[in-house]
């Protein structure tokens, strides 16, 4: 297959109603997604020399985008983000495209909403910005492969 560029539309987020069979969500007019993945460092310092090895690993999701009011359209609005976040809900989520093709990276996960601001200017929209924290031993990627699917 081809080398093909990963663009800002391949990492719509979306979230799992948790019902089976699933449906998915898109999270409503996103700007900016990313994953963090971090590990930290166990240093130990003895007479024997010094040692370092692989500590715990840390995922996040922070994204922003902008709000709106209306909440009749399918997609999850910034105040059931909001919502989300105060009731501590942990819930799954992915980052995938909305027409993946072979090779698109899909991204799945569980984590809960550690943040949630909304910012209001006067030249501009209000946008959001929050951030998941993931279950570690949740996070999975693949390759969508549409002969699977």
């Amino acid at each position: 297959m081809a080398k093909r560029e990963i663009l800002p539309t391949d990492m719509w987020l979306w979230n799992s109603d948790g019902a089976s069979p699933e449906t998915w969500r898109q999270v409503m007019c996103i700007s900016q997604t990313a994953v963090n993945i971090a590990v930290s460092q166990i240093t130990s310092n003895t007479f024997c020399g010094n040692k370092s090895k692989a500590g715990t690993v840390t995922i996040e999701v922070p994204f922003q985008g902008e709000a709106y009011t209306d909440t009749e359209l399918p997609e999850i609005s910034a105040f059931e983000l909001s919502q989300m976040a105060r009731s501590k809900t942990v819930s799954k989520w992915k980052l995938a495209p909305v027409a993946p093709v072979a090779e698109d990276i899909i991204s799945t996960f569980e984590g809960y909403l550690s943040q949630c601001n909304k910012q209001a200017q006067t030249d501009s929209p209000v946008t959001f910005d929050c951030n998941i924290v993931v279950d570690p031993s949740t996070y999975d990627e693949e390759k969508f492969d549409p002969e699977t699917t």
